[in-house]
């Protein structure tokens, strides 16, 4: 089903974010880290960070940044 890939990739958004639910940073231990920090500083919004985040090529392939309707649940 989808819907756990997409709630899987949600809550790999809000990891690599670097804050936790409370507000606190968290460590983020991951290669491109500071690739997904530059991203959530550039783009203020929730949709231009998922679209820019499924941009990465490496993780998602080049399609995924414009499949709307997983945009669209993601950000949900």
């Amino acid at each position: 089903d989808a819907r756990h890939l997409m709630l899987g990739v949600a809550g790999w958004m809000r990891y690599i974010s670097g804050v936790d639910e409370q507000g606190h940073p968290i460590e983020v231990i991951d290669p491109l880290s500071a690739q997904y920090q530059a991203i959530y500083q550039q783009y203020p919004s929730i949709e231009e960070r998922v679209r820019a985040l499924l941009a990465i090529d490496t993780i998602f392939g080049r399609d995924l940044c414009e499949n709307t309707d997983f945009i669209e649940r993601v950000t949900a």
